[in-house]
Parts: structure tokens; sequence; C-alpha cells
């Protein structure tokens, strides 16, 4: 019987189907890597605009009952605290806001202007430091306020 059978037979991998193995996992890895993060990268940034909605939502509820909107500063932790970890809300919320998830990675503000409501949320994305903006503009959509690549 020859060595390769025999090997075959004990399920030892010769280096060249050792090489070729470790190859393909290189490769998948390579592919792999880059897809999650645009996954990632999309539901955070998802994130940023389902809570500016929900706290513009519950801006123009309070100034329904009340005639003024709440200026809302830093929640649920300042801007320049913002970073790849999650903050919890604190307790009490300003205009009746619920928010809609139990922790937030963006520091949103709102301020009222004679011509409406500036929402503005600014966050770390990519938690690599450098903090990027958002705001909402007409019709609901998140515009992004900082240049492209600053996540």
């Amino acid at each position: 019987m020859s060595q390769a059978r025999a090997r075959a037979r004990r399920g030892l991998l010769t280096r060249w189907e050792l090489g070729l193995g470790v190859l393909l996992v290189g490769a998948l890895l390579s592919w792999a890597i880059p897809v999650v993060a645009r996954a990632t990268w999309r539901t955070r940034c998802a994130e940023v605009g389902l809570l500016m909605s929900s706290l513009q939502e519950a801006e123009e509820a309070w100034r329904a009952r009340t005639g003024s909107y709440v200026a809302v500063a830093g929640l649920p932790r300042s801007a320049d605290r913002t970073g790849r970890h999650p903050a919890p809300w604190p307790a009490t919320l300003p205009a009746g806001w619920e928010p809609p998830t139990s922790s937030a990675r963006c520091s949103y503000s709102a301020t009222p202007q004679d011509d409406g409501l500036l929402l503005v949320a600014t966050c770390d994305v990519d938690g690599d430091g450098e903090r990027s903006r958002f705001r909402l503009g007409p019709g609901g959509d998140v515009v992004q306020l900082t240049p492209d690549g600053v996540w």
C-alpha cells in the first residue's frame, strides 16, 4: 500500500491540502469581514433615523399641547462622550419622549428655531474616535453633515 493511501486511511492531510484549506478560509474571510462591517454600519445608522424620528414626533406632540418646543441637549450623554458602546437613557426624558430603544450610541439634541425644530445627532458610529453629525432633514430623511468617510 502506498504512503498516500495509508495517510488517507488515517485521516491525515498533506501540506498541500492544508495550505489549500488555509487559502480558502482566508479568501472567505476577506469577503465576509467587509460585508459584516457594512451591515453593522447600516444598522447603527438606522438607529439614528429611528431615534431622531421618535424625538421629532414627541416634540411635535408637545408643541401641539403647549405651543412650544422643548430644547434637548445631549441625550443620553453629551456629544463629546459618544463612543463604541451604547449609553442607557436617563429615567426622565423631556417632552414625554419614549425612545424605542433602551440605549443609544449617539448624542441627540433638539433646538427650537424660528422656522421649526433642528434635530442633530452626534455619533461615533464605527468606534474610531471620529464623530459624525446627522440632522433630520425635510421629509424625515437623515442627512449627514460631516464629510463622507467620517462615521
